[in-house]
């Protein structure tokens, strides 16, 4: 919705797909990855509106279940289907997480 946010987003994504690089390298501790995005994924959403960030989260969150491998889907689908507790653990920033799960029909997030 804001043009003048894009050249922000793109220059946080490859920063962090930077760190994500090192990490993998065995270059940059995963905590240290975590908590720069995060911050910066904070400073990034400043000012914005709730439901701006609520439509950017959802978006963003669409694309990760769309690309989702088929054979995670389908073991989570099995899973809820035979009634099982099912939770989505993860380190993502929580108003992301919360969409993906809202997504997937799962009702609990860590």
């Amino acid at each position: 919705k804001n043009p003048a946010r894009i050249p922000r987003v793109i220059i946080y994504l490859m920063i962090q797909m930077a760190r994500l690089l090192f990490y993998k390298a065995g270059l940059l501790p995963y905590a240290r990855v975590v908590r720069a995005g995060s911050r910066e994924l904070a400073r990034l959403l400043k000012g914005i509106s709730k439901s701006e960030a609520s439509s950017l989260f959802y978006e963003a969150a669409r694309k990760t279940v769309d690309t989702a491998r088929e054979e995670t889907l389908n073991l989570l689908k099995k899973h809820q289907e035979e009634g099982h507790t099912v939770i989505l653990v993860s380190g993502s920033f929580q108003p992301f997480l919360v969409e993906v799960a809202s997504l997937l029909g799962i009702k609990t997030t860590l």
